[in-house]
């Protein structure tokens, strides 16, 4: 019997360079060329207020999504989705800081952390920030529990000031006691 010979693995090319491969080897070389301890923030609104998130923590912004109900959740917890067959819980980022609720079709900021995932409904993207530590100021005093355990600090664009957030404490494996009623 005389046994088959594997087929020659054929080499695969490699897409020639094109607009997006130029496009992220000008924004790597951006990034490579930025001092080390320059942080990057992503922002966003919650109602009249803007908020930012350091963009390490977030996974991806997801457009328009749908949650499934969770029957009994807190009123901050907007039900679930699935995302690329991860179960994601999805919370109302201004309920769960006891302010008005996010627009039902506002955009939804995908956070990880090891290895947990979380959704949070926002009103809308604002920009992108760059700040070095100096640039970074403490935390303004909050009225709110939920909005102070989550204030890591403040930071002005243009003429308002943003706080920063993080949200470490919303990434661990359990959530904290639920806000929002």
């Amino acid at each position: 019997m005389t046994l088959a010979k594997p087929p020659t693995p054929m080499p695969i090319p490699l897409p020639l360079p094109g607009p997006e491969l130029l496009a992220a080897q000008l924004i790597a070389a951006e990034i490579a060329a930025e001092p080390p301890e320059l942080r990057r923030w992503v922002s966003f609104w919650l109602g009249a207020a803007r908020y930012a998130l350091e963009i390490r923590q977030l996974r991806e912004v997801l457009a328009e999504t749908r949650p499934e109900p969770v029957p009994g959740a807190p009123a901050a917890v907007l039900g679930v989705i699935n995302l690329r067959g991860e179960i994601v819980t999805l919370l109302d980022l201004g309920r769960w800081l006891g302010q008005a609720p996010a627009r039902a079709d506002g955009p939804v900021l995908v956070l990880e952390q090891g290895g947990y995932s979380l959704g949070l409904r926002v009103d809308a993207m604002a920009a992108l920030l760059k700040r070095m530590p100096d640039e970074v100021l403490a935390p303004a005093p909050e009225a709110s529990p939920a909005l102070q355990a989550l204030a890591c600090g403040s930071t002005a664009d243009g003429g308002e000031i943003l706080t920063l957030l993080d949200a470490a404490p919303l990434l661990a494996p359990q959530l904290p006691a639920a806000h929002g009623g």
